[in-house]
């Protein structure tokens, strides 16, 4: 895993890929029909020079599919009095010097939150997790992942937990974030990264500080992908938890330096096929394929935005792709909106044990399923049922077992 993640000189390469200089700024005209219209007179400069520093997965959440099994009373009965006690005192010392629980977990589906220095962890009150749902959840820090890699990270945490008396069945990735430094002479500046930018997602948000711009969000909140652009020199300043990056970079700037930070959410993740420890080995491949395909800072050179050519600062950060590791190609599938049947089947096991508990009914499964039709029935629930039905798997995609039931005929007196 250490050719993945890089923190020596030997691993970052020489002068010639570590930085860059731009050339003499190409004829650039204002586009007409696609891309950021700007008169040629009003075009913003990009930056002179630059310098990779490092690049690294800076945000890794796992959740977890742990088994507790004979361990599980004695932990649930030490976690609840751990609790208690930091309810009282904002937290509590658990098992050991470095560990402690917090008074509230924080998080939706988790009843304790654990913290170390290397992550936080989240447990649920289940001994062992359904199919769908995990039962542990996992936060490494940045620091631990660019100094450990997220390989070692992600095994430190099974190790830990397999300590509690927990056997992990299955580890899923449900966040990353990927990064990379570069020392950027001048800076980047808002306006320049606007003219400059094509994006997959229209939305953008910038903040700035005495017309400085400080971090600049392309893709919106919440959404699959998005991408952070800000000036990381300027941000650790302030920080006296962070000063650890000088080492990562190795050194302490002069000039601003800027970090391009991708957040990928689970959707995306699993659409670039994402989904466990070992998809890490598609880091790069990834990075390669955001870079080209996601987003990219280009010269306006054309009226056809798809058609500029690469600004030489975005082609160095494209060549951050080697650094990460070996390049596998990967491409973004985007699935149609036809949902799990896993998860479909476990939302409907969770409405009808609601609707047996409002009820106070104790029968069987195939009782309360009974009790559910009679109630909806009496509601006349059913009555428009068939119709909703048809409306719902048109709007999903979803088409007839056999065509012929659908009635339409090719022109030849057959079935189409």
């Amino acid at each position: 895993m250490d050719e993945l993640y890089m923190d020596d000189s030997s691993s970052q390469g020489g002068d010639e890929d570590r930085g860059g200089v731009a050339p003499a700024a190409p004829q650039e005209s204002a586009p007409a029909k696609a891309g950021n219209s700007v008169t040629p007179g009003l075009l913003i400069s990009g930056p002179s020079s630059w310098e990779y520093l490092a690049s690294n997965v800076d945000t890794l959440d796992l959740s977890l599919y742990v088994d507790w099994g004979p361990y599980w009373a004695e932990l649930f009965e030490e976690l609840e009095k751990g609790k208690l006690a930091a309810q009282e005192t904002g937290a509590a010392m658990f098992r050991g010097c470095e560990t402690i629980i917090l008074p509230s977990a924080g998080k939706a589906y988790f009843s304790w939150h654990l913290q170390r220095p290397e992550f936080h962890l989240f447990l649920s009150r289940c001994p062992e997790p359904t199919t769908n749902q995990p039962n542990v959840s996992v936060s490494i820090s940045a620091r631990t992942l660019w100094e450990r890699g997220p390989y070692a990270a992600a095994y430190m945490i099974v190790d830990w937990i397999s300590q509690l008396g927990g056997v992990v069945n299955k580890v899923q990735i449900s966040r990353m974030d990927v990064a990379t430094d570069f020392e950027v002479s001048g800076g980047l500046t808002s306006g320049f990264l606007k003219q400059h930018a094509v994006c997959r997602s229209r939305k953008t948000n910038v903040f700035e500080d005495d017309d400085i711009t400080e971090t600049m969000y392309f893709g919106a909140k919440g959404s699959p992908i998005m991408l952070r652009v800000y000036d990381k020199k300027r941000e650790i300043a302030g920080s006296a938890t962070k000063t650890w990056l000088h080492e990562v970079w190795d050194r302490i700037s002069l000039e601003p330096i800027f970090r391009f930070e991708f957040q990928l959410r689970r959707q995306a993740l699993r659409e670039y096929g994402i989904s466990g420890l070992d998809d890490l080995s598609k880091v790069a491949g990834q990075w390669a394929n955001l870079t080209r395909e996601w987003f990219s800072l280009r010269n306006l050179d054309n009226e056809n935005s798809t058609r500029r050519t690469i600004h030489p600062f975005w082609e160095a950060v494209q060549a951050v792709a080697t650094k990460l590791g070996r390049i596998q190609e990967v491409h973004r599938t985007r699935f149609k909106g036809v949902p799990n049947m896993q998860r479909n089947q476990a939302q409907v096991m969770g409405h009808l044990k609601s609707f047996a508990g409002l009820l106070c009914l104790d029968g069987s499964f195939e009782e309360v399923v009974t009790q559910f039709v009679q109630h909806a029935k009496s509601q006349r629930l059913d009555q428009s049922f068939p119709e909703a039905v048809q409306l719902r798997r048109i709007k999903l995609g979803v088409p007839l077992r056999d065509n012929a039931e659908s009635g339409f005929t090719d022109g030849k007196g057959g079935v189409q």
